[in-house]
């Protein structure tokens, strides 16, 4: 299951940058003369990574010069193809306060971009059904090791992780390396009573899963005294 789509709105995109999109989520593509070539390629290159949602949609082109129209048109279709959307990665067109509006309405904000390009919309995760949370007790814990092996126990990792921010990064945002996937609420009680060290790297965890949620990924943290 996918919680991020890319939407190519433009009528020619480079055949890489589908190919590289295919590996990382679910596409939709302007149906276009110079686009079909690469829809077979982008499914193939997909496989079943994303089965049962679509590894790569056409949708029809209402208006060549109004891409802001085009993606109006089939939004709430790529919507409901995707129960578990969080993110719309949007290429080919420019940002505007008519697309902005109509994200509004389907309850999509804003949200910092992570592909070059691109313009980005969240869900917020408080407007997902149905997301897990995760209660751990820093009580215990001396150094950023008790907090890792605490996140890592909740998470289901495996022995392999690394224990380092991009290795964070990987495993959550890219995903397909622990048994529980996003979307979820980490909720850290009792904060104060962990040792100074710990209570640092809490911060820092902070910040970086802050980040990730501005991205659009689909975790949240939360702190407890």
């Amino acid at each position: 299951m996918a919680w991020e789509v890319a939407v190519i709105l433009s009528a020619e995109i480079d055949e890489s940058t589908v190919a590289s999109l295919a590996t990382y989520m679910p596409i939709w593509i302007a149906d276009t003369p110079a686009n079909r070539p690469f829809v077979t390629a982008a499914r193939r290159t997909a496989g079943d990574l994303w089965s049962p949602e679509p590894a790569c949609t056409t949708f029809r082109v209402y208006d060549e010069f109004d891409s802001v129209d085009n993606f109006i048109e089939v939004v709430e279709t790529i919507v409901l193809h995707h129960p578990y959307l969080a993110k719309l990665n949007l290429l080919g067109l420019e940002d505007s306060q008519k697309l902005r509006s109509h994200m509004l309405t389907l309850g999509l904000l804003l949200a910092i971009a992570t592909w070059d390009k691109t313009i980005a919309f969240r869900k917020p995760i408080t407007s997902l059904s149905e997301v897990p949370q995760f209660t751990l007790d820093a009580r215990k814990w001396h150094s950023s090791e008790d907090v890792y092996d605490a996140l890592f126990g909740a998470r289901g990792s495996p022995a392999w992780h690394g224990k380092n921010f991009n290795a964070l990064h990987d495993s959550i945002v890219t995903g397909g390396i622990n048994r529980v996937e996003v979307p979820y609420v980490l909720n850290i009680q009792r904060v104060s009573s962990a040792k100074s060290e710990a209570r640092l790297f809490i911060k820092d965890l902070v910040d970086l899963i802050s980040k990730f949620e501005e991205q659009g990924c689909p975790i949240a943290i939360q702190i407890e005294d």
